[in-house]
Order: C-alpha cells, then sequence, then structure tokens
C-alpha cells in the first residue's frame, strides 16, 4: 500500500501544489498507513502537516479540519499522550458542535472519542456522561440497529466493568452482543462466507466481554451466556448453507436477486458518511428497511427453503433435538477479558476455554476451564508420543484435569456425549484421553460422538426432506497422481520443491506419493456391501443391479470432475486419498487479529477490515488424479478444495468417509468450530463425516474400515458404535495388524497405540 500511497501524493503535489486540500488528504492517508504500522513518528510529521493545510486552506471551522485534529488525538492516545490528545479533542468537540450541531453523528463520535480518552486515563467521572450522551444521540439519529449504536453501548459496558461495576454493564454488554448478532444475519444475503466470517471475527470480542463479564460475576448471567454461545457458535455454517438452498430455487432465483440489490444498499448506506444531510440518510434508511422487509415476507410465502433459511436456530431449539439419554458439550476458545489491577481503564486478556453443557430438559450450565496456554502445549506434547511416553502420560492426564473432570458431574451415566470441539482441542481425539481407570480411555468409558456446531443439531436429527438418493456407494482410492488428460507419455513434472505452489504440495511439502493399500480397501469395502446387499453369490440380475448400485474410481480415472459429477447420486462416499493443508503462511480471512478489550471502540477513520485475507476454504482440500502436475488451463487440477465442496448438491448423501491424512483437521473459525474438509462436506448437506486427526499406516486404516463397515452395515450398528467397536477392537486386538510395518517394534504389546486406532473421528449424525 505505501508506494501507491507515496505516489498519489506525488501526482496531486504536482499537479494541485503542496497547499490544496486534496494534497493533505493524500498526506492524511499515508499517516493512517504508518499508524497502523506502529510508526508513530513519520505518522505524527504527516498529521500536523496536513492540519497546518487545512487550517491555512480550509479554515478552523471547517469540518474536515476537525477531524483531521480527530485523527491527530487518536494518535497520541495510540502514543500514551494523554495531555496532547485531550485540547485537540475537546477542539474537535467545539467545531463540530458549531459546524454541525448537538444532534448530529459526528458530534457524538467526538463524543466517544473523548470519553474513550478519559476513560483510559482513569477519569470516569469524566467519561460516563459523555458515553451516555453519545447513547442518546445515537439512538435518535441512527437508530438502534446501527453498528455505532452497539459500538456505544459496548463503550458503556467497558466503562462499568472498569469501574468494576458488573451488574451496571450487564445491560449494555448484552444489548451490543445482540445489536452485532443482529446485524451479522441482517448482511447474510450479500456477504460470502469469507466475508461474514471476517466480519464476525471483527465483532466476536462482544461475545467474548459478555462472557468474560458472566464469569467474573458468579452465576447470575452465566445461563444467559451460554445461550448466545450456542446462538453464535456455527450461525453463520447454517446461514450459508441454507441460503445457498435458496438461492439455487430457480422459481425464487430473480426476487432473491433483488434481495440482494436491496440488502447491499441498505449496507452500504449504513456504511456512508452521512455528512450534512441526516434528514435524507434517514429517509433512505426507512425506504430501503421497509422495501427488504416486504420483499423477505413474499420470498417467504413462495419458498419454503427461503423461510427455513431465515429461522434463527434458538438454544431451546437445540436442547429439545438432544435425545433424552443424551448430553452436548459445547467448547469454545475465547479472551477472558478482566479490568487490569495496575492500569486504569485498560482490560487483560487470557485466550481460555469454557465448555456449555445441554440437556434436553434443564439449565444450561456453563464451566469455565481457564486459560489455554498449557493447555495447548499439553495437547502438542500429547501428540508427539500419543500419550504413551513420560511427558505424554502427564500431559494427557493434565488435559484430563482442565477440561474433562470438571464437566464430569453435569455428564455422569448419558448414553451418548456429543462434544462440539474448539481452539485448540480441534487437534486432539478426546477418547484417546485417559479413562477413569488407570490404563484405560476414554473411549472405553463414554459413547463420544463429535457435533461440528450445535446448530446443526435440528437438521441432524429432523428429517428435512433430503434427497432419497437411489445408488448406494461410490468408492475411491489406488489414485494415479501423476495422471494426465493429455496423450502425450506420463511424467512427472519436473520441478523444484520450492516451485511447486502450496495446492500440489503433500502436507510435508512433497509431491503426493501413491497410497499401496487403498486399492484393496476399496475392493474390500465393495465386497462388504455386495454381500451385505444380496448374499454371497449373487445372482446375474443382482450383479446387474449392482453395476448401477455402486461406483468404483481408481487410477487416472479417479478425477476431481469424475467426481464432482457423480458424488450427488451415492448415498455412501468412501475417498482413500491425501487430504492437504496450505501453510501457515496463507492467511486467511480468520487470522484478523481484531479481538478488541471492552469498550474498545475509539472512531477515528473508516478501515474496511472485514474483507481481508483468503477463503479459509481455499487452504485445505482433497487430492485426485493429476495433482502432481502443473495445472493446465481448463483442465482439472487434481484439487479439490474445501471452498468447492460446499458447492457440491449433496443433500441426501449419508455418509462421507475420508479415509486420508488429516482431513479432520481445520482453521479455527472464532465461534465456527473448525473449518475444513469435514466441515465442507457437512455444509454441503452431508449427514455423516469420518475423518482423521493424523497420518495413519495405510494397511491400518484399511482394517479398521473393513471393521467399520462390517459393523454398520453387517451388524447394523449406528454409526457411532460401529466406529467405536473398530477402534476398540484394534486397541484391544493388536495381533490383528501384526504384519503391518507400524507394528514392527511392538511384537509383545497387549494394547494397541492411539495412533493407530484414534486417528479417526465420526462427526454429524451418530445413529
Amino acid at each position: 500500500a505505501e508506494p501507491l500511497y507515496l505516489q498519489c501524493l506525488d501526482i496531486r503535489k504536482k499537479v494541485l501544489g503542496e497547499e490544496h486540500p486534496s494534497y493533505a488528504t493524500a498526506l492524511c492517508n499515508l499517516a493512517g498507513l504508518y499508524e497502523s504500522k506502529g510508526d508513530y513518528a513519520r505518522a505524527e510529521s504527516l498529521y500536523l502537516k496536513c492540519r497546518d493545510i487545512d487550517k491555512k486552506m480550509l479554515g478552523e471551522e471547517h469540518p474536515t479540519y476537525a477531524s483531521t485534529l480527530n485523527n491527530l488525538a487518536l494518535l497520541y492516545k495510540l502514543m500514551g499522550d494523554y495531555p496532547r490528545a485531550e485540547p485537540l479533542y475537546l477542539q474537535c468537540l467545539d467545531i463540530r458542535k458549531k459546524v454541525l450541531g448537538e444532534q448530529h453523528p459526528s458530534y457524538a463520535t467526538t463524543l466517544c472519542n473523548l470519553a474513550g480518552l478519559y476513560k483510559s486515563m482513569g477519569d470516569y467521572a469524566r467519561a460516563e456522561p459523555l458515553f451516555l450522551k453519545c447513547r442518546d444521540i445515537d439512538k435518535i439519529l441512527l437508530g438502534e440497529e446501527h453498528p455505532k449504536f452497539a459500538s456505544t453501548l459496548s463503550n458503556l459496558s467497558g466503562l462499568y466493568e472498569s469501574m468494576g461495576e458488573y451488574r451496571q454493564a450487564e445491560p449494555y454488554s448484552y444489548a451490543s452482543l445482540i445489536s452485532s448478532i443482529d446485524f451479522l444475519r441482517a448482511t447474510s444475503a450479500i456477504l460470502s462466507e469469507r466475508q461474514q466470517l471476517a466480519m464476525s471475527q471483527t465483532l466476536r470480542h462482544r461475545l467474548d466481554s459478555y462472557i468474560s463479564l458472566a464469569i467474573h460475576e458468579g452465576d447470575s448471567f452465566r445461563e444467559k451466556a451460554a445461550k448466545q454461545i450456542l446462538g453464535w457458535k456455527g450461525a453463520i455454517l447454517v446461514r450459508q448453507r441454507g441460503m445457498r438452498l435458496a438461492a439455487a430455487e430457480p422459481e425464487i432465483a430473480d426476487l432473491f436477486k433483488q434481495l440482494q440489490s436491496l440488502s447491499r444498499q441498505l449496507a452500504s448506506n449504513f456504511r456512508s458518511d452521512i455528512g450534512y444531510e441526516i434528514d435524507n440518510w434517514q429517509s433512505r434508511i426507512r425506504e430501503l428497511s421497509n422495501a427488504k422487509e416486504n420483499l423477505e415476507a413474499e420470498l417467504s410465502q413462495k419458498s419454503k427453503t427461503f423461510r427455513e433459511s431465515m429461522k434463527t436456530i434458538t438454544p431451546d431449539l437445540i436442547q429439545a433435538s438432544i435425545p433424552q439419554d443424551a448430553v452436548l458439550i459445547d467448547f469454545l476458545a475465547y479472551n477472558n477479558f478482566k479490568p487490569s489491577q495496575h492500569e486504569k481503564g485498560q482490560f487483560v486478556q487470557t485466550p481460555s476455554m469454557l465448555a456449555v453443557v445441554a440437556k434436553n430438559q434443564g439449565a444450561l450450565q456453563l464451566v469455565d476451564l481457564g486459560a489455554t496456554n498449557k493447555l495447548e502445549a499439553a495437547i502438542e506434547t500429547w501428540r508427539e508420543s500419543f500419550g504413551l511416553s513420560s511427558k505424554g502420560k502427564q500431559a494427557g492426564s493434565a488435559i484430563r484435569k482442565q477440561i474433562w473432570e470438571p464437566i464430569f458431574q453435569h455428564v455422569r451415566d448419558a448414553k451418548t456425549i456429543l462434544v462440539s470441539t474448539d481452539g485448540a482441542l480441534g487437534r486432539l481425539p478426546l477418547g484417546a484421553l485417559p479413562g477413569k481407570e488407570p490404563g484405560t480411555y476414554l473411549i472405553e468409558d463414554h459413547r463420544l460422538g463429535l457435533v461440528p456446531v450445535p446448530q446443526l443439531l435440528p437438521a441432524l436429527v429432523n428429517d428435512t426432506g433430503d434427497r432419497k438418493l437411489r445408488k448406494a456407494l461410490l468408492t475411491l482410492g489406488d489414485v494415479d497422481y501423476n495422471a494426465s488428460d493429455s496423450t502425450e507419455p506420463e511424467t512427472v513434472s519436473e520441478l523444484e520443491p520450492a516451485d511447486i505452489p502450496f495446492w500440489q504440495r503433500g502436507n510435508d511439502g512433497a509431491i503426493f506419493s501413491r497410497l499401496e493399500n487403498t486399492g484393496g480397501e476399496i475392493a474390500q469395502i465393495q465386497r462388504i456391501f455386495r454381500k451385505r446387499a444380496f448374499g454371497e453369490e449373487p445372482s446375474e440380475l443382482q450383479q446387474r443391479q449392482l453395476i448401477d448400485l455402486t461406483k468404483e474410481l481408481t487410477g487416472k480415472s479417479a478425477t476431481e470432475s469424475r467426481f464432482c459429477e457423480l458424488a450427488p447420486e451415492f448415498a455412501n462416499l468412501h475417498l482413500a486419498t491425501h487430504g492437504f493443508f496450505a501453510s501457515e503462511n496463507n492467511q486467511s480471512a480468520l487470522s484478523l487479529e481484531l479481538h478488541h478489550a471492552p469498550g474498545d471502540q475509539t472512531v477515528s477513520r473508516r478501515r474496511d477490515v472485514a474483507f481481508r485475507g483468503i477463503n479459509p476454504g481455499l487452504l485445505s482440500g482433497l487430492v485426485f488424479a493429476g495433482a502432481n502436475r502443473t495445472p493446465t488451463a481448463g483442465q482439472d487440477d487434481g484439487i479439490l478444495t474445501a471452498q468447492e465442496i460446499t458447492f457440491l448438491p449433496l443433500e441426501g448423501v449419508q455418509t462421507v468417509v475420508l479415509s486420508a491424512c488429516e482431513t479432520g483437521l481445520g482453521k479455527v473459525a472464532g465461534g465456527e468450530g473448525l473449518i475444513g474438509i469435514q466441515r465442507a462436506f457437512q455444509v454441503s448437506g452431508v449427514k455423516t463425516t469420518v475423518a482423521s486427526f493424523w497420518k495413519v499406516d495405510d494397511l491400518v486404516t484399511r482394517r479398521l474400515m473393513e471393521r467399520f463397515y462390517q459393523n454398520m452395515w453387517g451388524k447394523k450398528m449406528s454409526k457411532l458404535d460401529a466406529l467405536r467397536e473398530a477402534q476398540l477392537y484394534l486397541l484391544n486386538n493388536p495381533q490383528a495388524i501384526r504384519s503391518s510395518l507400524a507394528l514392527e517394534n511392538q511384537a509383545e504389546t497387549k494394547r494397541l497405540s492411539p495412533r493407530l486406532w484414534a486417528a479417526f473421528q465420526l462427526s454429524g449424525d451418530w445413529r
């Protein structure tokens, strides 16, 4: 950005001269860049120069001059130079009062900024009336649905928390959170999933602030906070899924586009600079809001799908979806904000973990599980030896003590425990934690089923009218990653590892290697299905039926395009191939560090931070034939990204088994759970997925998968019990895979390492 700002500055200097207001604007923009980079010295010199130009050319009562003073004051506040910031804010306030009047949003903004300065100085007595006055002005002029009004409420909450007045802070914090949730919901029709996720990150601190307040206050607001956690986590996933289905209906396509257009205009007007035209602005907002509401009503009448997509998944609906003999544990990674004991007006931020425990009936329980720094370290230590080394055993015990024992009193004898993980817990199979008896595992004590996010529970357990698919089983394996559509001889591209794009590399940076045992794996799964369907010796007619019921993609035929064409036709998909993940250097839209402290809402310039970063759905995917070759325009690149998976029409698909490497991992999504391949299939409509946490020996995987399908199809077990029994069998019967290289140094082992049996997790419909 810096070279472009400098080029703009140079052009305006040559064409307009150094005393032109447009040149001053360019100076201000460049100063803002330096400020964001922490280069306060250069920012200050440019702001001062801009101030002098505006003062000379526009005068001391011009709104632009007032804005420059505001920007300079904000810089001094960031520098901690409060004595120089205060007179600038006061001067700006005086100018805006004279020019715009006290009933103007810009005047209210200055009140807010000055109040924020006093709060930082610890002068709460002067801050409070300014924040309250700002609230009253914003409420009248902008309305309670405007994002800035929510910011003002957040500021008031932060002030009262700093004062230790938690009960006085609570209604403001809660109202700010509800307003933010409503705003995210209102903009869902026009924002992509990436944009929604990024915007939720900018507002996420309000959820964390309310949680922190509820925890510090005691039991008074904990259930209220627990309900908001269930309402926030996964909301974007559910909305994105519903909106995608509604937009695809031909009968409402034109009306849906009109709704998007109106929503876009409304959002644009909300973000626009009001200037002097406050009455006209209010009139436009009312007109667009009414038109949008009328169109939504018309769409609801014409489309059941749209009607369903607009419904809010309430905590009561989630609880009603939990079976009577089950319990839901919803983990959430959050930032715990606490007023600093050393600096007035400041907050200490501690990355932490909590759990919401819910049953079919009764009050929600919110359990604070403490800071995550030691938890994250323990999980990494556990993964190094899969809990078998001395340090690994200590780590496993520490993890159990922190995240399981505090919630066990709420679990007790529940037949099924449904778990939604978050944060560092997404790298850990909970079933491999120590059990209640020495030498045992949690999987032996409980039936543990994963759900991607609680918001999906109602859709998982209720018959939502999914398509009934006639074809039964599509398997893919023994993929030729070097294959080409070309008639030329097949040779792997001569590329140095550093030249291979991240989407073409395996997780270790190398090209994708052949998985030798996957051909036998999918052949055996096909045999298990045939035996279940028609017995040991199917008739000639049955064999012809099998050709239509099942399909196998191998070698060079296992292409991305062929899979996308066939997948929507089959009820069960089994993919024995590699997964891929981009390196941490590729920043996603979720990597924005925008977790503000409560009330940290100082307003200076409008910066569009909600649309940066790579779509997280492009940072992981599945690998198909030809992935090792240089991509050719118009041909398969051999990579199916998570983003592409979300747009496959997979409603009615019951099970997707990802017999691949690390397909269960994903980026943490700030209240959305984990984003990755597994979640992408669930967004596309799949009921249940099975995926892995780490690389697993492919012969061991073959044995596990064979037993899983025998249990599910032959013994008619539930999906959860089918996988659990297969894992317990391998745990207690190492001889079942004695021929595997994985056991060459474990000849006398009586119990199998979690490395070999615990990698796979089942997520979604567990029944």
